[in-house]
């Protein structure tokens, strides 16, 4: 929780002089090696007291024109936007046109009747058990860069008849969740959730750069470009997506922007000290224990100080926005190249403004999954046994599975044959997956699971041939 509520007066001057030096000198040499415009960057900028004490771009938002990033540079933020759609559905809730314990089925009927309810909160702090939709997709062979939509997504996802775990039983960070919200949003609203944030968020607040992004094809005026490496390190190439889908991400802002948002969590300006308590109150499981995962923040300790962030990474880009309350300050990182790391680098800005902490204590966990456990038993081993053609409803697709020489190969949804190994554990794995095949009454594998990543348990069944 904020320990203090500081009163100042919101300052967007460019850079005030309250930093040493030293102090400068040394944030700036964190990002040194980013500042030439033949290569893509970052914008880095620290809030302090309700105003930006520093505030720099390095690097370059566009390398066929060599524009410079600057504050004002709007990026892709990733899954950083899972807060403001947290906000959102807080914010109704405060209206009374929802609750963070009603059941989700209540508002999603289509869902599957799963064995215990879960419920708009188990949404908002990722215990819900939903499997994530972007290793879905993946896995049904679905590309992020188009045709991807909130009807084929919706499909797959109710589709989905197992759950990583019992809902408010495990923690376990998927994207299918906010999804979801976003859609909540526009159920209990009305309005798409890039109205409804406008209207209720980023229009009272003078965000003038934030907005949910569910045009592609939409011309945004100080856009970076989200770069990656090419093959074998090899010059960059445009990361990019047109996946219009919302929620989980698909926030555009800037750093100047960012501030804003920042300073309302000291005068809550917006939603008053009550929004702002929900926003960092801890999930609770249902046994009892206190996760440090808020509604779309990341409630944490560094050093003996509370930490409250979310990074974000998704294509070419990557987000971090990391608030020290106790501090009153706010570090925000927006990279547009993809082996950027930003929650690394922010705590390196950490260490240079704060020379009076210590150095014990390492960062503590960030977003992400944990991993709640897998059945143990072995399955089969065989390659000759496993083979065959395999279908999952969950995923609407076939896969098959050929032995050649002493080993087994999946085939049907990559371009070429890709080779299964047996783990430590006599587990069968391949494309960042493990896949468990077992034998039933009659001595013959009819069945596999398939799980890896954020998505757990997916049923396929042998097929007839």
């Amino acid at each position: 929780m904020i320990a203090t509520i500081f009163a100042a007066v919101l300052c967007l001057s460019p850079v005030q002089d309250s930093l040493e030096p030293e102090q400068v000198s040394a944030i700036d040499k964190v990002f040194q090696r980013w500042n030439r415009l033949t290569s893509p960057g970052c914008a880095v900028a620290v809030y302090q007291r309700g105003q930006l004490v520093y505030g720099k771009g390095f690097g370059s938002a566009n390398l066929e024109h060599r524009a410079p990033i600057g504050t004002d540079t709007v990026f892709r933020i990733a899954s950083t936007s899972k807060q403001f759609t947290a906000a959102c559905v807080l914010l109704l809730e405060m209206d009374g046109q929802l609750s963070r314990r009603d059941d989700v089925r209540e508002w999603f009927p289509e869902l599957p009747e799963y064995e215990q309810p879960i419920l708009v909160e188990d949404l908002l702090h990722h215990t819900s058990g939903l499997r994530d939709y972007l290793q879905l997709l993946m896995w049904a062979g679905h590309s992020d860069e188009a045709g991807v939509d909130e009807e084929l997504v919706l499909d797959l996802i109710t589709r989905q008849r197992g759950l990583n775990h019992l809902p408010g039983e495990a923690y376990s960070y998927t994207n299918t969740g906010y999804f979801l919200l976003s859609l909540l949003v526009e159920r209990a609203s009305g309005e798409s959730l890039r109205k409804f944030a406008a209207r209720r968020i980023f229009e009272p607040l003078e965000m003038r750069q934030t907005f949910f992004n569910d045009d592609a094809d939409e011309v945004i005026p100080s856009r970076a470009t989200g770069y990656e490496r090419g093959w074998l390190n090899s010059a960059f190439r445009i990361s990019e997506t047109r996946m219009e889908l919302v929620g989980d991400g698909g926030v555009f802002t800037s750093a100047q922007d960012l501030l804003r948002w920042d300073h309302n969590f000291y005068e809550p300006k917006l939603g008053g000290q009550t929004f702002i308590e929900r926003m960092i109150e801890p999930a609770v499981l249902r046994t009892g224990e206190v996760l440090n995962y808020a509604s779309g923040l990341a409630v944490d300790t560094w050093r003996g100080q509370e930490v409250i962030s979310h990074g974000g990474a998704f294509v070419g880009f990557r987000a971090e926005m990391m608030r020290f309350p106790e501090k009153q300050t706010t570090i925000v990182c927006l990279a547009n190249r993809a082996d950027f790391e930003p929650t690394a680098r922010c705590y390196e800005v950490a260490e240079a403004l704060f020379l009076d902490l210590g150095r014990e204590e390492e960062p503590g966990l960030q977003p992400g999954g944990i991993d709640p456990g897998v059945d143990d038993s072995l399955p089969a081993r065989e390659p000759e046994a496993c083979a065959g053609r395999y279908t999952s409803e969950e995923l609407g697709v076939t896969w098959s599975f050929r032995v050649a020489g002493e080993h087994l190969y999946l085939e049907g949804l990559w371009e070429k044959p890709q080779r299964m190994r047996i783990n430590k554990r006599g587990v069968w794995t391949g494309v960042g997956a493990e896949f468990r095949f077992y034998v039933d009454s009659e001595g013959r594998v009819a069945r596999f699971t398939l799980s890896g990543g954020r998505a757990r348990g997916i049923e396929f069944k042998r097929a007839r041939d």
